[in-house]
């Protein structure tokens, strides 16, 4: 592999997808999806609040165990993450977590999918490598999701701030941590999508790769544990298990959750290097 190559690389394709109408339009959706998700969050926040002094506080303690048990957390842990952290910025950060998924694969299906099939690579192996290739397309489509989300998140910030309810210095500090644990969060997914990349070798089959082997993990682990309690643990299979990990202030669980992430990124990128290097490009 030659290492020095990869930067160059990771840049031109970052470019190349902001120059195509595919990249600017995502860039744009993926503002106005933050910002008006924030608006949304703003006025569900001034309602709830709205409930709470109506129907008093200790009334509503059920919201905790309910937390608990959407987000599979003990009820201490969303408890202490609940009265550490302003709620309107965990609910936004929870709104990003299960976006992210669609977000990374509908952004970065086509890592080498279309310089496969227009047999553009043959010439790009002439001065570089299968390795190398693949690993700073790969690193491209993570910066290509990290400027997004700091755009997106940015867009949030600016939305919030309007409607004073961004909550000054700690807020914009806890912006920070989402941006981090989201680009993070997006690495096992642009592993999967480089995987189906080189395995299809057509941008279309690697999104519907893509989709079709999320969704296979979530059905299969739905009703397998119908049948079996162990059958549950295919959901391992995908980065969403236990994602809303992120949220917890708990250096245990975000430990748990990041072994997770490494060794499904390690997983996806060393099927599809391997693919790679066997297929005829």
């Amino acid at each position: 592999m030659r290492t020095e190559q990869i930067p160059t690389l990771a840049t031109f394709w970052i470019r190349r997808i902001f120059s195509s109408r595919h990249g600017v339009l995502f860039l744009v959706f993926f503002g106005l999806f933050h910002a008006l998700t924030a608006l949304w969050m703003v006025m569900l926040a001034d309602n709830l609040s709205a409930m709470g002094d109506s129907v008093g506080i200790e009334d509503m303690t059920f919201v905790y165990d309910l937390l608990a048990s959407g987000a599979e957390m003990e009820r201490e842990t969303v408890e202490a993450v609940m009265t550490s952290h302003p709620p309107l910025l965990l609910a936004l950060f929870s709104v990003a977590i299960f976006a992210l998924p669609w977000l990374c694969i509908f952004g970065t299906f086509d890592q080498m999918a279309s310089d496969i099939s227009n047999r553009h690579s043959r010439f790009l192996l002439i001065r570089s490598d299968r390795a190398t290739l693949f690993a700073g397309n790969a690193v491209g489509a993570i910066g290509f999701i990290a400027l997004c989300e700091a755009v997106g998140l940015g867009v949030l910030a600016a939305t919030l701030a309007s409607k004073g309810a961004l909550g000054g210095a700690a807020g914009a500090v806890y912006l920070l941590r989402m941006w981090l644990c989201l680009v993070v969060y997006s690495v096992p997914f642009v592993a999967l999508t480089a995987a189906t990349s080189v395995l299809t070798g057509r941008p279309l089959w690697s999104l519907a790769c893509s989709l079709g082997f999320w969704f296979s993990v979530v059905i299969a682990s739905f009703i397998g544990g119908l049948i079996e309690d162990w059958a549950t643990n295919i959901s391992y299979l995908m980065p969403t298990h236990a994602k809303y990990f992120l949220l917890s202030d708990s250096p245990g669980d975000l430990g748990i959750l990041l072994v997770h992430l490494v060794a499904l990124s390690a997983l996806y990128f060393g099927s599809g290097y391997l693919v790679l290097r066997r297929r005829n490009v």
